[in-house]
């Protein structure tokens, strides 16, 4: 769908609540998720814990690859204070832009609104996001493996502080396949990426399994510094930023 055809469409935002819309113009490719429902848990290891998930009937989508994850912020920390999170993930030549609402409140699933595109220039992406006033705030990298089962998107995440399986869908589809992998409600990790990373930082999280690998949160003032020390850095910010 071309750009002059959304105007076909005025009331996307209303229509978006029933079903995720995704149309492409000149410049990029748009897909509005209004909600995003998820859970993580740490697992021992991402190679051995995929053959469980296949096991379970779920089909694998994307093959292991690298994501580098560069959160933004205004310098008075205005998404961070809101809980909100504004995202440039890119994965190989292509760049994903992505909004992230304050979480609603609930005691078993993270819960919030989220709003991604496909960006086609990365280099002019960050021009606007400079004139904007937005500033790289915490930057972290992860290899991810994608499966699904039906509607639940299965995602296993290779981190420095820890390997863990994140579900994503609908709440009756998540408990269900947990269940199915031995994974109980006292296992479900609420908390996203950079506060883990974060917490990591400040000896307040540490992974329940022996995991090699050097710490790649970094914060704005060291982004060229060591890894570890990046991440101390930047865990003095507030840890109410969110990221998947």
């Amino acid at each position: 769908m071309r750009f002059w055809q959304s105007c076909l469409f005025p009331d996307t935002a209303r229509a978006s609540r029933a079903w995720p819309i995704t149309f492409s113009t000149e410049i990029a490719e748009f897909t509005f998720e209004m909600v995003e429902i998820e859970i993580k848990f740490e697992i021992p290891s991402a190679a051995e814990f995929r053959q469980k998930i296949l096991a379970q009937g779920a089909v694998l989508r994307k093959e292991r690859y690298r994501e580098e994850n560069i959160l933004y912020d205004f310098r008075t920390n205005e998404l961070e204070k809101k809980a909100q999170a504004l995202r440039v993930r890119l994965i190989g030549k292509k760049t994903f832009l992505t909004f992230k609402g304050a979480p609603q409140k609930s005691r078993r699933f993270k819960i919030r609104e989220e709003y991604e595109t496909e960006v086609k220039n990365y280099k002019q992406l960050r021009r606007i996001l400079k004139k904007l006033g937005l500033r790289p705030a915490f930057r972290y990298v992860k290899f991810r493996t994608v499966f699904q089962k039906g509607k639940l998107k299965i995602c296993l995440d290779e981190t420095p502080i820890g390997h863990f399986c994140e579900l994503e869908g609908d709440r009756p589809d998540i408990v269900r396949f947990a269940r199915s992998l031995g994974i109980g409600n006292r296992d479900f990790i609420k908390l996203d990426y950079i506060q883990l990373f974060k917490m990591a930082a400040r000896g307040e999280f540490k992974s329940r399994f022996s995991q090699p690998g050097e710490q790649l949160g970094e914060s704005r003032h060291h982004s060229s510094s060591s890894s570890s020390s990046s991440a101390s850095n930047s865990s003095s910010s507030s840890s109410s930023s969110s990221s998947s």
